[in-house]
Parts: structure tokens; sequence; C-alpha cells
């Protein structure tokens, strides 16, 4: 009974995630609005659920939760990247602009940070930062990456610990915002969005907030989140090194995206660059690109900050990207868990622990989206896999070993490969943060929600034609 209530199940989803499904779906919901409605079916809540989840996830695959490419902040033009994948294996992508005229316009028309972002953003774990993206895309707002970093930051420059104008901020996080590759399916601004959230949302549960406030901490942790993936092109340090790119000979191949991404960010403080890094090269886009312009100081957020402050931001900010290369991952986690077993360790008044739960931190909610609501866990799952299968789709086209999880004619067990990536990467983080946090609000809000997550996937390992069928609906195969 219950394998014939299961491929019932599976046969409803897939109908109503399909194009005929959804178009009856709609009609009927239009040939009814003038007849009296009627009384409500029985709520099957797991169906109902999964049914919302998967029709979300039909939607961020179809990029109707994408930002247009065309919306900017109150009048100022942004042009994504639009990215293609050429029969060579190169990217090709048009040329990003800032409006150098932003920052003036932004001096009179800036909004005031609290009625951009709802309550929920750093108060909520489950807050849906796709939806709110999508939203803020449909009515004309700023990017979920600019809400978030005002709503961070804004409170900072208040108390005096960030000293720039609200001009030079703006234009920092929109200038971030621009230089993710937002054409990317899923290492995009809105990635770099829910980071800073889920970061900052954990830093609070351990109070770190107000351990490391004096050595600019909460600035540090909130630039590292929200540029992590800055200038991200969508394929991972393995096709870099593999196929030689620029990136991988500047970096000597070690942590070659991460050392991007960080000097990425205080290149944009410095106005030296506002193009991705990866197109100013040769093999990933076919031509070379100009830097764009330079924005001198108008991004330049710590510029107010004495020498030996920048220098304390400059090194947290490196040290914090840097940790999330998943080629450090088991050191850095068996680090972590020797020395949250020491006699010595010390959350409270050991600023060397702090920063070290601090990287922690930022490492979960990089994977967080495993610990998420269901409905958004699956949404991020599908895109996360849609990348790494376009990824494999360019290293057959170059003839480059292609990467784990990345063959879309072999890897397509997505239930089977996100339960993987639970037991073996991110269970052990949260588990070890929700050690240290003795409220155990990690524990309830995260650890259990990871673990409903990976129970779910279980049930969903099942075999055959019906699970071909509906994940070719949802258009991953």
């Amino acid at each position: 009974q219950r394998v014939t209530g299961r491929n019932s199940h599976l046969n409803v989803l897939a109908r109503e995630v399909s194009p005929a499904g959804m178009t009856s779906q709609r009609s009927a919901v239009a040939a009814s609005s003038t007849q009296q409605p009627a009384a409500p079916p029985p709520i099957n809540r797991r169906q109902s659920v999964f049914a919302v989840a998967l029709n979300n996830v039909k939607e961020a695959i179809a990029g109707t939760r994408n930002r247009p490419s065309n919306v900017g902040f109150q009048g100022a033009s942004l042009r994504s990247s639009i990215t293609t994948v050429d029969r060579g294996g190169n990217i090709a992508g048009r040329q990003q602009k800032v409006t150098r005229s932003m920052t003036r316009r932004a001096r009179t028309q800036i909004p005031k940070y609290p009625g951009m972002v709802p309550e929920g953003v750093f108060r909520e774990w489950n807050f849906d930062m796709l939806e709110f993206e999508q939203g803020n895309g449909k009515q004309g707002k700023p990017p979920a990456l600019v809400c978030v970093g005002l709503a961070c930051l804004m409170p900072e420059l208040e108390k005096g610990h960030l000293q720039c104008t609200e001009d030079q901020l703006t234009s920092f996080l929109h200038s971030i915002a621009n230089l993710y590759v937002n054409n990317n399916k899923y290492h995009n601004a809105t990635h770099g969005a829910e980071v800073c959230h889920l970061t900052l949302w954990l830093a609070q549960a351990l109070m770190l907030h107000d351990r490391i406030a004096s050595s600019r901490g909460v600035i540090s942790i909130a630039i590292a989140a929200l540029c992590h993936d800055v200038g991200h092109p969508g394929r991972s340090n393995k096709f870099l090194v593999n196929s030689r790119h620029d990136l991988a000979l500047t970096y000597n191949d070690k942590s070659v995206l991460e050392n991007m991404h960080a000097a990425l960010t205080f290149k944009t403080m410095k106005g030296q660059n506002t193009t991705h890094p990866h197109h100013q090269h040769t093999g990933l886009n076919g031509q070379r690109r100009g830097d764009g312009g330079s924005t001198g100081g108008a991004c330049d957020i710590l510029s107010g900050l004495s020498f030996d402050h920048q220098q304390q931001v400059r090194k947290a900010v490196i040290d914090l990207i840097l940790d999330t290369d998943v080629a450090v991952h088991f050191q850095s986690t068996a680090a972590f868990r020797v020395r949250t077993k020491a006699s010595d360790f010390n959350l409270e008044e050991n600023e060397e622990d702090q920063w070290l739960v601090a990287r922690m931190c930022l490492k979960a909610a990089d994977i967080g989206h495993s610990a998420v609501a269901w409905d958004a866990h699956v949404r991020w799952s599908v895109l996360v896999t849609r990348e790494f299968w376009e990824q494999g789709d360019v290293e057959s086209t170059m003839q480059i070993p292609i990467s784990p999880l990345c063959d879309r004619t072999k890897d397509t067990d997505i239930p089977k490969s996100q339960i993987g990536f639970i037991n073996f990467i991110c269970e052990e983080q949260f588990t070890l943060l929700a050690s240290v946090d003795w409220t155990q609000t990690i524990e309830r809000e995260c650890v259990e929600e990871q673990r409903r997550n990976k129970a779910r996937w279980k049930e969903l390992s099942y075999t055959g034609e019906e699970r071909e069928g509906f994940f070719r609906s949802l258009g991953v195969r």
C-alpha cells in the first residue's frame, strides 16, 4: 500500500510540474473564477508541502526566480553578464556595466535600510532568500545581496565601527552584487545573500557579535560572507586547474577561486576592477575585456578606519574566505574538533577561539542549504546539480576529466548525492557548532532540520521509470 501510494503521489507531482499540467491548472483556475468556490479537499500535508517545493523548483529552473538583468537600484543601470558555452568549451559573456552615475543618483535616492529587508533576515533561520529575491525582482527593488548587506552593515556605520558614507557602502554592495555571475544557477548573488544571512544567524546564536565587536568582527564576517563567492564562474577549482586557466596559473593551483574572491573584494573597494575576473583572461572567454572603468574611492568602505583597523579587517576577511575552500574542509573540521575539546577552550574570552568559531559559522553557512526547510533545500539542491552538470558538459567538450557529480549521464541520483553530501560534509560541521552553543538553538533549528531533510531524501531513494520521469519533469534530465 505504501509503494502504491508513493507511485501515485509521484504521478500527481509530475503532472503538476509539467508544462501541460501547469497549463491545465491555470485553465481550471480561470474557469472556476466565476463559479461558487467548492469546499476544500482534505489536506495531505506531506503532498502539499512537497508539491509546493517542486513547483518552486520548476520556477527556479525556468529562471523565473532570477533577477531580471536590467533591474537596477533607483534608476541605476545594471546589466548582468549573459553567459553561454561555445563548442570549444569557452564561456562567452557580454560585458557587465555599472553605471558611473550610480553613486551620484544614490545620494538623494537611497531608501532607509530597515524598510528594505523583512524582519526575518538574521532572525529566522528558515528565511527564504530565493523567495525574497524573486519578490524584489518583480517589484524593481534592489538585489537581495544589497538589502542584506545594508541590513548588517548600516548598524555598524551608525555605531561608528564602520566609518564611510552611505554612498560608499551602497556603491560597494551594488558593485559586489554586479560582479557575481547571476547567470550561474547556484553560485550567484542570491547565494551570497543567503550565506551572509545564515552566517550572521549562526554568529548571533553563539553571541559572537558582542564578543568580537571591538575588533570590527561583525564588519569582517559580513564582508567575507557577502563576498565569499564574488566573481565565481560556475566552475570548480578542479576545473580551473585541469583546464590550466589563467586564474589557476596566477594562484599556483592553490585555493584558486577563494584567492580570487578575496582579491576581488579588496580590488572592488579600491575601484581597480568592475568586471568578472575570469572574463579578463582567455580560456573561459575567447576574448579579453577592459576593466570597465575605475570607481576610485567610491566603494572604499574601509577608508575611514585607521591603518591598524583596516589591516585587521583585511586579514580577517581573507582568512574567512580562504577557509571556505572544500580542499581544507576536513583539516579545518578536525582542528575545530580538537580545539573545542581542549580544557582551555574559551569562547567567552579567547579571541583566537572566537575567530575559529566565526570561520566555522561561514563554512557551515556556505553549505547551509542542507539544514534549511525542505522546500528551499530542494530548490537549492536542484540548482547546484544543474550547475555541476553544466561544468561536466564543458569538461566533456574540452576532453578533460569530468569532475565528481558533474556527469549528467551518470550522476543522476540526486537523493543519493544529497544524502552523501549531508553525511560526509554537512552533518559534522553543524554538530560541532551545536556543541559550543549552550542554548542548543543550533541543535533545534539547524541540526534537526538537517536530519529531517536527510530522512526525506531517503524516502525518495526509490528506483525505476517513475523516478526518472519525475526528475525529467523538473528539467534535471
